[in-house]
């Protein structure tokens, strides 16, 4: 029988294990499958360079020209786990069903406010992002009633 520490697994927080390689996403370098490497997870679309969605296009081009590439680094950031050191925590919104989308009256907890709910923060309101940190609010977009929402 073979042993391993549990801090042997998925321990490089810079890498994606496809199924075709493993990629770097510091350097964009990438390395042959390897069990040694010891990842447990895999996804399922194979790595292609350079490739770029055409609904991930259109979505860009709700953002500004010089936010795109903060917003493209910062969604990149995320599969790495590792906390953004500019404190701010974006939260989307948009047409479709997905998921985005909280009832006004979601308690929710600010550094600058206390409590208050989802319907009455504004920009400059700062609240609580996923490392525990306050992140500020830049925009809020007014209220739209009629929705299906989540509470």
């Amino acid at each position: 029988m073979i042993t391993r520490e549990a801090e042997a697994f998925d321990a490089y927080p810079n890498a994606i294990n496809t199924p075709g390689q493993i990629i770097d996403l510091r350097t964009g370098e990438t390395y042959p499958n390897n069990p040694q490497w010891l990842f447990t997870k895999i996804t399922s679309g194979r790595y292609i360079p350079g490739y770029a969605h055409a609904d991930w296009e259109q979505a860009l081009t709700a953002l500004d020209p010089a936010e795109r590439k903060w917003y493209q680094r910062r969604i990149g950031q995320a599969i790495t786990g590792h906390p953004p050191s500019d404190g701010i925590m974006p939260v989307l919104c948009g047409p479709g069903e997905n998921g985005k989308a909280l009832d006004i009256s979601t308690p929710m907890l600010t550094a600058n406010r206390g409590w208050t709910t989802m319907g009455e923060l504004v920009a400059g309101d700062e609240v609580y992002g996923p490392d525990g940190q306050p992140a500020k609010i830049t925009m809020a977009h007014p209220v739209r009633y009629g929705r299906p929402c989540y509470r």
